[in-house]
């Protein structure tokens, strides 16, 4: 049996390993994975950007050469980019080659997590725009808040990781504002428990602005010099203000990475 996984990390590795144990040498197993890195505790990237994890190769739990000595070969830099269900085939393209060609799978394991939704104005590319999905993603905002030039860091979204890289971010001492869209931080939970947080935030110098929607990136040359927010007051009136940003961070949500299947049903989501 051939078991082919896309997606190289929590997910994926997990299944692969599981696979090998119980069936061993019954089970030809071929993953595809489109970064560099696989195994990886993504919940701890926000402590690898803070320092309390000093090496982003901590955050990795095996390589893809050590899977590769178990008997499960790892493809890194390798993006399945469609699925035919029907006919058992994936296409791949060699992300550094340029290559593309085709494999066969009796078995499908989709394990290629989320990743972060580019709606306007994060549709384009700026040199100081980041997000956190991957150790590398991590090394590249740990780099950038090492740098003097780095003042003013805005970070869209209150979820998990907008807040523990806002702690992050004033471990170095920057100027951090997060930007939520939602009445309070952290919207999957009661209120309660969004006051108290909020209120940590604040002693630790850590500006919340709620209510609030990013309208528009001021930016010059590639890069970011400000953010246009608007935000509503307590009588329901929209008030428009701009704020500067040397690096903008968004985490306003995620959604499963699934646009490579086509020919199945999916959840509104991508799910």
């Amino acid at each position: 049996m051939k078991v082919v996984i896309i997606g190289g990390v929590a997910a994926g590795m997990s299944a692969a390993s599981k696979l090998k144990r119980l069936l061993k040498d019954q089970a030809e197993i071929v993953v595809y994975e489109k970064g560099e890195e696989v195994s990886y505790g993504a919940c701890g990237i926000p402590f690898y950007i803070s320092d309390h994890i000093r090496q982003g190769s901590e955050l990795i739990a095996r390589t893809a050469e050590e899977f590769a000595k178990s008997g499960i070969p790892v493809k890194t830099w390798h993006e399945v980019t469609s699925v035919d269900t029907e006919k058992k085939t994936v296409t791949v393209k060699d992300l550094k080659s340029g290559q593309v060609f085709t494999d066969t799978y009796d078995k499908l394991v989709v394990g290629s997590g989320a990743g972060v939704r580019h709606f306007p104005p994060f549709d384009q590319e700026y040199e100081n725009l980041y997000e956190i999905r991957n150790v590398s993603d991590g090394t590249r905002v740990k780099t950038a808040l090492l740098e003097e030039k780095t003042k003013h860091v805005v970070i869209v979204g209150a979820g998990f990781i907008g807040l523990e890289v806002s702690e992050a971010c004033r471990r170095y001492g920057k100027d951090v504002t997060v930007v939520e869209l939602a009445d309070h931080i952290l919207p999957a939970f009661d209120t309660e428990v969004s006051q108290a947080l909020e209120e940590e935030l604040a002693k630790n110098g850590v500006t919340v602005r709620t209510k609030t929607m990013v309208k528009e990136l001021v930016s010059e040359g590639g890069i970011i010099k400000a953010v246009r927010i608007e935000c509503k007051g307590e009588d329901g009136q929209a008030a428009t203000q701009e704020i500067p940003a040397d690096m903008l961070i968004n985490s306003a949500g995620i959604a499963p990475s699934t646009d490579f299947i086509q020919n199945v049903e999916k959840d509104r989501n991508g799910a």
